[in-house]
């Protein structure tokens, strides 16, 4: 079991030195602080046919993840070499180049670290023609860092924007900004093709103010229109997600797995959500918007522009990735499922009691998430052998159960003893006073 994590000073922006026109090496100095999601690229000049090598060291730590790529930054499912240190930081890979190489992305998360430092180098220089754009540094995005905002890491920037549509049961198909929480919306069909709307019982985030970047994906999908009492099929909107929201991906084997849209590469397949053909991605982009949305439903299951199957909830890989190998590769519980499990809690207490669904932060952000959130983050800090053997099945035993009652007695029936246990509590609390 790993040690629990010292007190660390504040964390220092990550310094980086410099680079330039046929240079292969940098290094990246991150200082010390607790739970650090982060990434950059800078110019790396590789010839084709040769290794470098990357070195993470620091003087402590705890599960520290490293991932490298050509040309781009790494997520933990897209990247070309990887590593990790349950019990520290002194990961070394090593990454073999194919072509000539201009440029080396890393991403590198830790529970906590003291003095940690990456330094990558090559063994032979590439062409020198390479450009020399400003290294791309993502802010620093440990604990107590005044740039935390900017971070992914700070349980924000990962909803639908602005433009994404939903189909509600009232009023049609309306823009994400237009949402109102209690509307029904489309979440799916039943077998026999008949539409499934679910109430948004809650708003997770929303932001009509903040910037953010999304990713867009253009695909061969055809949702159906009905113009002047005829049916007629056009190309659906390209669908803008966060790079850590989930949306459904059809598998080789037929299945359907939520994952990661920044794990989603052109000619994957996204899922028809109310029938039809699945979607072949086509093209991905970026683009910047104001306004982030992430409406919640029951089944935590959502259709946004005419067909996609998308999830109403977000990775937990930014702040337990290992906790979230070891649910799905050692008990099969994959990202969808562990997310909604953690909920069950609040939408009984949201949808059956109606007297209490959450409060949010000054961004919007509902504080149970943050909650969770924080609760990620001290689980990843336990190990893999705390989180397999001691959090998971406590995971399992109380969410998972939890999640079975909700679905056999539903959230009213199962409201029902938590307001026996307030009440009881506020009669003994009276009492004493």
């Amino acid at each position: 079991m790993t040690t629990p994590a010292p007190s660390v000073s504040p964390s220092v922006t990550p310094s980086v030195s410099p680079t330039f026109a046929g240079s292969c090496s940098f290094s990246v100095n991150f200082g010390s602080g607790a739970v650090l999601s982060t990434h950059g690229m800078y110019q790396f000049n590789q010839a084709a046919g040769t290794s470098a090598t990357c070195t993470l060291t620091c003087d402590s730590g705890a599960t520290t993840n490293l991932w490298l790529a050509y040309d781009e930054t790494p997520s933990i499912f897209n990247h070309d070499a990887a590593a990790v240190d349950i019990t520290g930081c002194s990961s070394t890979v090593s990454i073999a180049a194919s072509v000539d190489e201009c440029f080396l992305g890393y991403r590198v998360e830790s529970a906590y670290y003291n003095n940690m430092v990456l330094t990558c180098t090559c063994n032979s220089l590439g062409p020198s023609s390479c450009p020399t754009p400003a290294p791309q540094v993502a802010p620093d995005c440990s604990q107590g860092s005044k740039s935390k905002e900017k971070c992914s890491g700070d349980g924000g920037d990962v909803c639908f924007s602005k433009d994404t549509t939903v189909k509600t049961q009232s009023r049609g198909t309306v823009q994400m900004k237009d949402l109102q929480e209690g509307e029904l919306i489309l979440t799916g069909t039943t077998p026999s093709h008949q539409d499934i709307y679910e109430p948004v019982f809650r708003f997770g985030h929303k932001n009509q103010d903040k910037s953010a970047t999304f990713l867009k994906f253009y695909t061969n999908m055809l949702v159906h229109q009905e113009q002047q009492e005829e049916e007629t099929e056009t190309e659906a909107a390209p669908l803008e997600i966060s790079p850590s929201h989930l949306i459904f991906k059809l598998l080789a084997n037929g299945q359907q797995l939520a994952v990661r849209a920044d794990s989603l590469q052109v000619g994957d397949t996204l899922v028809q959500g109310v029938g039809g053909q699945h979607a072949t991605i086509l093209q991905i982009k970026e683009v910047t918007k104001r306004g982030l949305y992430m409406p919640l439903t029951p089944t935590g299951n959502i259709v946004v522009n005419g067909g996609y199957k998308a999830s109403t909830y977000v990775s937990n890989t930014d702040w337990a990735p290992t906790f979230v190998r070891t649910l799905h590769e050692t008990f099969g519980i994959p990202e969808q499922t562990l997310f909604h499990w953690f909920l069950a809690p609040f939408r009984s207490v949201c949808l059956g009691l109606s007297l209490y669904c959450g409060d949010v932060n000054e961004q919007g952000i509902l504080n149970y998430l943050l909650w969770g959130q924080q609760l990620a983050m001290w689980v990843e800090a336990t190990g893999v052998f705390c989180q397999t053997w001691i959090v998971a099945p406590l995971f399992i035993v109380f969410f998972g159960m939890w999640n079975v009652f909700d679905r056999v007695f539903g959230v009213t029936l199962l409201a029902v003893p938590l307001l026996v246990l307030l009440r009881r509590w506020k009669q003994q609390h009276v009492k004493q006073d």
